[in-house]
């Protein structure tokens, strides 16, 4: 009954699905108020803002003092704003900073950019997954295989949640037929690939022990690509976690890592009855390819290594490898005659777990799994994105946004002269208080210097 659910609701492919898409819209509509609102208070704030404040914001701002007109030589500077009320009291502004202002709406509106891009990426990208071992080579279709690729993969999960709800509806068997000509369009397209890429080196970094005796922890996978065209080299680049590689209109992303075991070393031991002569002098060892056949010259048979798990376990009676290092070791191989008739099966372990091969072969042989070489293999996500820089210009705004909030500092300096002989000299800002009192302080030494602060009336 969950799987049911899952394919309605389309979380098996969640970053396409209707829920998510849903949840992006809503929002990207509500950052969009959010950014029309604050839109509205920058506005003010830049142009309107003489206009709008009132005596009483000014005298109930925490930064602030009185001078006694009688007793104050106030020096009129240049660069004010000015506004005089009904009254005759004359209000008088000087902003610093305004670019701090401007950060918020560069914040909303990145993060709106950030969203609609994610709406754009959910509904037009298409990603698809490559592997390599170290020396080989994978073709690139042009970008409309890629795309079917893509279209094929979400119609047959539509495919699976129809054939869950209905396995007799008849929309199934066209849904099948599209699938079908999606994939020959991107095997036509592997025919005829864009440019090869080239697995030139796979490796692993360690972050080395800082005491001796401790297990190095990995640092970073690399794999070194090369891009050819037409046979020609035209780009190569090491691609690393959170470091990818562009050609073209393709990301290729560090996306998996597993070791490979190809190689693996075997040793054959004799039961006590029935010992073939070849292991009269005690048992042998031999190093095969996997799928390979091997003849060593001292045996009349060729040994084929079908299946390798380097840590086996068996779930619903299927053997499976739980990891990728070497804790039980294990491999299924055939045994052939000098005819290539297959003279039997057998199973190789560890030399710790002799007694599980019995179980498991006729043959009057035993074998042992003594080493495997392990080989990197490198899984690349490829994906094609239209809508990468739209995202990064938000990021880069919300970025800017940020700097400008926070390391910008925004100071407003105010001085009304009422018509009782009093001078009111504040600052507000979006700084600490005692930042704003100390802006608070060279004001006074600027505008009226020598002058002493007289009691401030608290009437608003």
């Amino acid at each position: 009954r969950a799987g049911h659910w899952i394919l309605a609701t389309g979380s098996d492919d969640i970053f396409h699905g209707g829920i998510f898409l849903g949840l992006l819209a809503f929002l990207g509509i509500s950052a969009l108020f959010c950014t029309y609102t604050r839109w509205d208070l920058t506005r003010a704030r830049l142009w309107q803002r003489i206009d709008r404040v009132t005596l009483s914001e000014i005298r109930s701002l925490p930064a602030r003092l009185e001078l006694d007109h009688r007793n104050s030589l106030i020096k009129r500077e240049v660069g004010w704003q000015e506004r005089t009320l009904t009254d005759g009291t004359l209000i008088r502004l000087r902003a610093v900073g305004r670019w701090a202002l401007v950060g918020g709406l560069f914040f909303h509106l990145g993060l709106v950019i950030i969203l609609g891009g994610g709406l754009w990426s959910s509904m037009a990208s298409v990603a698809t997954t490559v592997r390599g071992l170290e020396g080989g080579e994978v073709s690139i279709p042009g970008m409309q295989a890629v795309k079917s690729l893509a279209q094929a993969d979400r119609l047959r999960r539509f495919e699976r949640r129809l054939q869950m709800e209905n396995p007799g509806d008849a929309r199934l068997d066209g849904v099948r037929k599209e699938v079908a000509r999606l994939d020959q369009d991107y095997q036509a397209g592997l025919k005829k690939p864009s440019f090869k890429l080239l697995f030139d080196r796979l490796w692993v970094e360690l972050h080395n022990p800082e005491q001796s005796g401790e297990k190095p922890i990995t640092q970073s996978w690399n794999t070194a690509v090369s891009v050819l065209e037409n046979n020609v080299l035209v780009a190569s680049a090491v691609i690393r976690v959170n470091e990818p590689f562009n050609h073209g209109e393709y990301t290729f992303y560090q996306a998996d890592w597993k070791k490979k075991y190809r190689e693996i070393s075997l040793r054959i031991v004799p039961v006590d009855s029935g010992q073939p002569p070849f292991l009269a002098s005690g048992p042998r060892e031999f190093t095969a390819t996997l799928t390979v056949p091997l003849k060593p010259d001292w045996s009349p048979y060729s040994f084929v290594i079908i299946d390798f798990w380097p840590d086996l376990r068996f779930v619903d009676e299927r053997p499976v490898t739980v990891s990728d290092e070497l804790r039980n070791p294990s491999a299924r191989l055939g045994v052939y005659d000098e005819k290539e008739n297959l003279v039997g099966q057998a199973w190789a372990f560890s030399s710790d777990m002799p007694e599980l091969a019995g179980h498991l072969s006729s043959l009057p042989l035993r074998f042992q799994v003594v080493s495997a070489k392990p080989t990197y293999e490198s899984g690349l996500q490829v994906a094609v994105d239209p809508a990468i820089n739209l995202i990064w210009t938000g990021c880069f705004l919300m970025t800017l946004g940020l700097f400008l909030t926070f390391y910008l500092a925004y100071r407003e300096e105010w001085m009304v002269e009422t018509k009782e002989p009093r001078v009111i000299l504040a600052v507000s800002g979006n700084r600490a208080p005692v930042l704003l009192a100390e802006a608070l302080q060279e004001l006074k030494d600027r505008v009226a210097p020598g002058n002493s602060a007289v009691e401030p009336r608290n009437e608003l």
